[in-house]
């Protein structure tokens, strides 16, 4: 079991998820409401300005490496660290600009003033992840994980002993949190910085015109999450972000083993697709698809049954009366394993364009479903609601795209998904070492 790739992926998302609650929960009830969601804009920021330095490289290494020779191996890491690097300061030279200009919003501004930063603190973590992911070393994904989410927690914890807390505080520790797992895989040489100095021209333009895309799909999708923020930030104020955000935060419940079989799936998407071997390909979005959908379903029924008293367990008393958001939330989480692995599809089978497309259309949908929904109702639960329509109209967009490239049927997603899910819960029931399960034809 313990050397099975998917249950060290499973794990080492768990873990991050649980540790991430934790650290979540404690910083909500150590700041009053108020800063509480200006650091909800804080993170939501950084997160969009990471995944757009990770949509432009993290793709593209799955892609690129996936049955190279390794002195090509070496070319486009270099190139991707050199990217990166590129990517991080001109993030700290915008960020310098801005701080010259009188920005009111408390969010925003600490996010001007530490978000380059801790961007750039960040990198060698990320780096080592990507990687590691490529090549399958779940278990030292895990021990980087553990050492991120954990330090995290701990300094949290330090504060609440002390009590002594602030945003700043906050920030510091988070920025720790990020450097600790950095150092450690740049000793350890995890993050292969030194290839930096072997890459090429051709390796960096060809990273950089596929990444492109997927950088600009990664924005798209970190929109979709970040737009409500933003849009409820600006219109309600940051009582309703915390309202909002709390059981909102029960998504990256959904997304520990959605982000779990898809570190496993896509390497092995892109090795077939490398190929030119499309039935494989079509077999493992279907198995995947369809494992992950059924997964999910205990889980989501339990949140609506009991949304109320989750709510109350994760952020205290005053956000009870947001349960009826979280399960509003729960009805749309069933659609997210189809709609991510149709844009995942769509990028291995070398068509990025197509789903930043789809995303923006994606994206499109959801600003003017929040729109609508607070001019006309002023309330986060309608805001929650459009989301539904918008990964419905995700779902529809993608599958007229994929079709094309891909044979896929939904009865097949449905069948091979029973098969993922017997295969992987009768193999860890039946014994306690599971072999890496293989996808059937």
């Amino acid at each position: 079991m313990f050397r099975n790739r998917h249950f060290l992926s499973l794990s080492g998302q768990v873990i991050s998820g649980l540790l991430g609650f934790i650290s979540f929960g404690i910083i909500a009830r150590i700041s009053d409401k108020s800063s509480f969601g200006n650091w909800i804009v804080f993170i939501t920021a950084y997160t969009f300005f990471e995944m757009l330095r990770n949509g432009m490289i993290q793709t593209s290494l799955v892609k690129f490496l996936a049955g190279s020779t390794p002195e090509n191996a070496r070319k486009i890491n270099g190139a991707g660290w050199f990217i990166s690097l590129v990517f991080s300061f001109i993030y700290i030279l915008t960020g310098l600009m801005l701080i010259r200009f009188h920005i009111n919003d408390a969010g925003w501004l600490l996010f001007i003033r530490y978000g380059a930063i801790s961007l750039l603190f960040s990198l060698p973590y990320n780096y080592a992840v990507w990687l590691l992911q490529v090549d399958f070393q779940f278990n030292r994904i895990l021990i980087l994980r553990l050492l991120n989410q954990g330090s995290f927690v701990i300094l949290l914890l330090a504060q609440v002993i002390f009590h002594h807390s602030s945003l700043k505080i906050i920030l510091g520790s988070f920025i720790i949190a990020n450097l600790i797992p950095g150092l450690i895989s740049s000793f350890l040489g995890w993050n292969r910085f030194t290839d930096l100095f072997h890459t090429s021209k051709e390796a960096i333009q060809n990273m950089f015109h596929y990444g492109k895309y997927s950088m600009g799909t990664s924005v798209g999708s970190n929109l979709l999450k970040s737009s409500d923020t933003f849009i409820i930030q600006a219109l309600m104020g940051p009582y309703f972000v915390a309202l909002y955000t709390a059981p909102q935060k029960m998504l990256e419940i959904i997304e520990i083993p959605l982000r779990s079989f898809t570190a496993t799936a896509i390497p092995l998407m892109a090795g077939y697709a490398n190929k030119n071997d499309k039935p494989q390909v079509s077999m493992v979005f279907e198995k995947y698809t369809g494992g992950i959908s059924l997964m999910i379903i205990p889980f989501l029924l339990a949140c609506m049954l009991f949304a109320s008293f989750i709510m109350k367990i994760l952020g205290g008393n005053a956000f009870a009366g947001t349960g009826s958001t979280l399960q509003i939330f729960m009805v749309y989480a069933f659609l997210m394993p189809l709609d991510r692995f149709l844009g995942i599809s769509l990028d291995i089978m070398n068509k990025p364009a197509l789903n930043f497309v789809k995303v923006m259309f994606m994206l499109g949908v959801n600003i003017a479903g929040d729109l609508f929904a607070i001019r006309y109702f002023h309330s986060i639960n309608i805001v929650a609601l459009s989301s539904l329509f918008t990964f419905i109209s995700g779902i529809i967009i993608g599958r007229l795209y994929l079709k094309k490239y891909l044979n896929f049927t939904f009865i097949g997603i449905f069948r091979r998904g029973i098969d993922l899910v017997k295969e992987y819960f009768g193999k860890m029931t039946k014994s306690l070492y599971v072999k890496d399960l293989k996808p059937r034809v």
